[in-house]
């Protein structure tokens, strides 16, 4: 079961329970570890109809938001913390400060963010802007 996708577990776990009759998802779900909601999501989306396309594991939307969404000014803040006086035109950034830095600057100004979040934006913010020139 660990070899299959959120969305296989759920599809296959249904059509297991499908067999087993009363009690069936009970006994599934701990034979197996599958959460009893899992069975119960893949169930409903079978008997609706509203089975996901082959590349999706979720419905569109669904899973964690981005930071950057919750939180508008972080990606600004990172921007400041990493290059408090640089003209945003330098293409050699945040070079002097570590990501644990910046993190806990940011951390004093309110944001509470994990180091891959810093790294991660930052190395957003660095890519290169790409033009077709066609």
């Amino acid at each position: 079961m660990a070899l299959l996708s959120e969305k296989d577990q759920r599809y296959y776990a249904a059509f297991e329970v499908s067999a087993y009759g009363y009690g069936g998802i009970k006994a599934f779900a701990q034979a197996t570890g599958i959460c009893r909601n899992k069975i119960y999501n893949g169930i409903a989306e079978i008997e609706s109809g509203n089975i996901l396309k082959e590349d999706r594991i979720r419905r569109p939307g669904a899973g964690r938001k981005k930071l950057t969404e919750k939180m508008p000014t972080l990606e600004d803040a990172i921007e400041l913390e990493a290059n408090p006086k640089t003209d945003k035109r330098v293409i050699v950034k945040w070079a002097s400060h570590s990501m644990e830095h910046i993190k806990e600057a940011l951390r004093l100004r309110g944001f509470f963010v994990a180091t891959k979040t810093v790294y991660n934006t930052l190395n957003r913010t660095l890519q290169p802007q790409v033009h077709n020139l066609v």
